[in-house]
């Protein structure tokens, strides 16, 4: 438990975490915990159905089971054990449950491609009309949530 008194912030920033710490579960309790009712959570992390691992660059690295993972790892010359653990859009929307949610992973999509991705790329995903984008949200690389602690508890 953190040495925080409950509901002590208005806004909380959960950007990539949620992935590298040994207790998602434990880290969304405590984000719960210490904000305040009609608080807000961004929450950004990776998706785990996307096919390219995000922190080693690598194929189907965070579908294998940890032993082939490290295996995957080393011989590709990238480390030596994998310890990062990410979840499908199902698993984070479990993980959320007591929040209300506003998905913008769409939105933030479109933000990130017209200010990186190669211009025919980008020219692809600025013509995704928003509700083909809603659907697809399950299978982005990156879910960007707005989570919001309900007023009633």
């Amino acid at each position: 438990m953190l040495p925080i008194p409950d509901q002590s912030f208005d806004v909380i920033l959960c950007l990539q975490v949620y992935e590298h710490v040994a207790d998602d579960v434990t880290l969304m309790d405590e984000i719960y915990r210490v904000l305040r009712p009609g608080g807000l959570v961004y929450f950004s992390g990776p998706n785990k159905l996307f096919p390219v691992e995000p922190h080693y660059h690598l194929m189907f690295l965070h579908w294998l089971p940890e032993r082939a993972a490290n295996a995957y790892l080393r011989i590709t010359g990238k480390g030596n054990s994998y310890y990062e653990r990410s979840r499908t859009f199902w698993g984070l929307r479990a993980l959320a449950h007591r929040f209300e949610l506003m998905d913008i992973s769409g939105e933030v999509l479109r933000f990130r491609a017209a200010e990186a991705a190669p211009q025919f790329l980008y020219n692809i995903i600025s013509r995704i009309p928003g509700r083909l984008l809603a659907l697809l949200s399950p299978f982005l690389p990156n879910l960007n949530w707005i989570l919001t602690k309900p007023h009633h508890q």
